[in-house]
């Protein structure tokens, strides 16, 4: 099963769904489409090529 959505965001780190074995749990980025993700990733690329600090890093203290 895969979940991107919960009822209180970000998902408690003291959730068990984080750790069950059936269940992956994806950002929730509903307005994310493909082509976007395909652009995104080629500029994070770009970046890594050119030697530049990487743009939409998680932020381990928030937790998404």
């Amino acid at each position: 099963m895969t979940l991107y959505v919960f009822e209180r965001e970000p998902l408690e780190a003291s959730s068990p769904l984080w750790t069950h074995p059936r269940v992956t749990i994806t950002p929730h980025v509903a307005s994310f489409w493909v082509d976007s993700g395909i652009d995104q990733v080629a500029d994070l690329c770009g970046q890594v090529a050119r030697g530049e600090p990487l743009s939409n890093k998680i932020d381990l203290e928030r937790g998404y």
